[in-house]
């Protein structure tokens, strides 16, 4: 009996052994996933709307959108043109009526130009029971020209934005940037700012 109970510690001190060994060999073992191809070699068509901001004296409206293409998953680039609807708001007739000031009538009528993108972040977010959708945060820089009522201005812009992409082949974008160039009023040139919320579908076409 005493025999019987010493081969059992024995054979039950060698199954906790293993397991323990076992145990620390699966604790050393990392599954990385390898990231999925989203974008690269894609041709992207974005129809898109935009609203300027900080436009106090006008409400500004922008249609247009983005044809572009994504050499990686992190770089793109590509052209975007945006024509304008303009409409008075309050505040410009309340200026007139109140202090006898008439604000330049000066608003945008068009854009077009280039960009290049860089998305340094990208993942996925689960939209639970509905999908899984990849993201990229992404940085927006590119240069071209403005058609306001009083000429053509060269202009730059920068901006942030956020693509989801609900399926393989179209996505949900939102964009916020920054539009700078000279606006040449009668009596002085200035430096402006026009701050610019955009957001609409994009279409990914692969070609490569």
């Amino acid at each position: 009996m005493r025999t019987s109970l010493v081969l059992l510690s024995l054979l039950w001190s060698c199954v906790a052994w293993a397991q323990e060994e076992r145990s620390e060999v699966f604790d050393r073992i990392y599954v990385i996933q390898k990231m999925e191809t989203v974008v690269r070699g894609h041709i992207e068509i974005a129809p898109m709307a935009g609203y300027v901001a900080n436009d106090p004296y006008f409400h500004q409206l922008a249609v247009g959108g983005n044809l572009g293409f994504h050499i990686t998953e992190e770089w793109g680039l590509g052209g975007t043109f945006y024509q304008y609807f303009t409409m008075r708001s309050s505040f410009f007739s309340q200026v007139q009526r109140d202090y006898a000031i008439y604000p330049s009538n000066v608003h945008n009528e068009w854009s077009a130009g280039g960009w290049l993108t860089w998305a340094p972040i990208r993942g996925k977010v689960a939209l639970y029971p509905l999908a899984i959708m990849h993201t990229r945060f992404y940085v927006k820089a590119g240069a071209g020209v403005l058609r306001t009522s009083t000429g053509l201005h060269p202009d730059g812009e920068v901006g942030l934005g956020l693509q989801l992409l609900a399926m393989s082949f179209w996505s949900v974008v939102v964009e916020l940037s920054d539009q700078m160039y000279i606006e040449k009023y009668n009596a002085r040139d200035e430096f402006k700012n026009q701050f610019l919320v955009r957001a609409g579908f994009s279409f990914l076409i692969p070609v490569l």
